[in-house]
């Protein structure tokens, strides 16, 4: 790469990310940890912005909007998109069409700009699985179909998506519920967080380097 400075990282999400979950810790873990030989001079260890029971609402593009536009001229910043699935259990087919239209804005912030968007698929909960796994489904794919087909049309590098929901499966395809997820169905347990954030920075830095 032909900048010295590394990414600045940012971590947008829900409550995952609060201090009273495990994902802030396990990413210090999974950072300190990884033994990528560039790690140090493509990224920098993440910042995570999260807000409890946070939806992909016009508040949050207008957040993330006033953000960007306020990122010094000397960083080149890499924006992950990390959301559980409170649109679609709180809103079902309204809340899966909002998620749809608003990443597309996020989306459109970064064209022609020296920036870069990793959109991840949505967090599973599993007490709401039986219901919202229809959609959930559904807005992972076509968010996915967005970043791909944006890819191959006009060639942008600096988009991508990154699977979430295979890292809690198991050999089925089920969710491991007791092994990686908090006694409330919804949060990840300290083993499940781990297992978040070694493959966020794993993939983070397999991405940035193929921007």
């Amino acid at each position: 790469m032909a900048a010295s400075k590394p990414f600045e990282v940012k971590i947008w999400t829900s409550s995952h990310g609060t201090d009273r979950h495990h994902f802030p810790a396990s990413l210090q873990k999974a950072f300190s940890s990884n033994t990528h030989p560039l790690r140090d001079s493509l990224i920098t260890f993440p910042f995570i912005n999260a807000s409890p029971g946070r939806e992909t609402k016009d508040q949050f593009v207008a957040e993330f909007k006033q953000d960007f536009d306020n990122i010094p001229s000397d960083v080149r910043r890499v924006s992950v998109i990390l959301m559980g699935d409170n649109d679609i259990r709180s809103n079902d087919y309204v809340g899966a069409s909002r998620i749809e239209s608003n990443i597309q804005r996020i989306i459109d912030f970064h064209h022609d700009s020296p920036h870069c968007l990793i959109i991840c698929g949505l967090l599973p909960s599993p007490v709401s699985w039986t219901h919202t796994s229809f959609l959930f489904h559904r807005v992972s794919n076509r968010l996915y179909s967005k970043v791909d087909s944006l890819n191959k049309s006009s060639g942008q590098p600096h988009v991508a998506f990154l699977k979430v929901l295979n890292i809690f499966l198991d050999e089925k395809g089920f969710i491991e519920e007791q092994k990686f997820f908090d006694s409330d169905r919804i949060h990840l347990n300290p083993q499940g967080a781990l297992q978040l954030a070694n493959h966020l920075i794993t993939s983070i830095l397999s991405t940035v380097q193929s921007f």
